[in-house]
């Protein structure tokens, strides 16, 4: 009976040794999954503060190079509104802007709008396309000076097709048939093509907005222009004879679009700045083709 006692007693003793080792195992594991976790969340931590440090960084560069672009256009625009604000004729130049507006809106525009109810529009074109091709020598001379060779090449060949099939140039057919492109050039064009700058603005009677350079440039033009000498040709006035072709010829352009100046200035606040604003970029553009 005390060995039956004594079995028993070992076997709950062996018992509560093997359950009480087993709780110890299970709480270390316990532990070390809580600490496995905790490393876990603590990288998981520092990867997105990292990431997020990383996003902001990204973030305050792109800012900072958003930030740059804009001082470096504001600059650009500040020195290209400083470029253009050398103007020592300003207080003439107004005057001018006002008179050449009161000569366009009550002279220039009624005269245009007559002309174009009274000749025909194919009659408008023919005489515009017969003036174009005659002034050609200007845009060839202009894009040779300017090294614009295959230019030059392709305002010939519309000249030569223009004067035989396109009798004497009224009709167009270098456009319409052969497809050879045009390329307008004048003498202030190639003076700003090799650097030169377009100095300060001066509106011209009559002419319009200008500036020192285009001045400059219309004496170059007259050279090669040669309505400057049908009056030595016709051995008529060698004055008034190329002051009549060339207006007829201005009052023909005109009137291909009457409205065109009211149009250009009906948003104006302050006339001649916006010329002046709006020629500059114009020229800009052109020297640049």
């Amino acid at each position: 009976m005390k060995n039956i006692f004594a079995k028993i007693f070992w076997a709950f003793l062996v018992s509560g040794a093997i359950l009480a080792f087993s709780g110890c195992a299970e709480k270390n594991a316990g532990n070390n999954k809580a600490i496995i976790a905790g490393d876990s969340n603590l990288k998981s931590a520092t990867a997105n503060k990292n990431d997020s440090n990383l996003e902001t960084s990204k973030n305050e560069n792109n800012s900072n190079l958003k930030d740059s672009a804009a001082d470096d256009d504001l600059s650009e625009f500040e020195g290209e509104y400083q470029k253009n604000d050398f103007d020592p004729l300003s207080g003439y130049n107004r005057v001018m802007t006002s008179f050449n507006d009161f000569l366009y809106r009550n002279v220039f525009t009624p005269v245009f709008v007559g002309y174009d109810y009274v000749m025909p529009d194919e009659g408008q074109k023919a005489i515009a396309s017969f003036f174009d091709n005659l002034l050609f020598p200007i845009r060839f001379i202009n894009n040779i000076l300017q090294f614009k060779f295959k230019n030059a090449g392709e305002e010939t060949l519309r000249f030569i097709a223009n004067t035989i099939v396109g009798f004497a140039g009224i009709s167009d057919v270098a456009t319409k048939y052969y497809h050879i492109p045009r390329h307008d050039e004048d003498f202030g064009q190639t003076l700003g093509h090799w650097g030169i700058g377009g100095g300060f603005p001066v509106v011209l009677p009559i002419l319009g907005q200008s500036n020192l350079r285009d001045m400059f440039g219309l004496v170059g033009d007259a050279f090669t222009n040669p309505i400057t000498y049908s009056g030595r040709v016709t051995h008529t006035d060698r004055f008034w004879t190329p002051m009549a072709i060339g207006i007829f010829n201005k009052i023909n352009e005109g009137s291909l679009d009457p409205y065109r100046y009211e149009n250009i200035t009906k948003d104006a606040v302050d006339l001649y700045p916006f010329l002046k604003s709006a020629y500059e970029q114009m020229r800009d553009a052109k020297i640049k083709e």
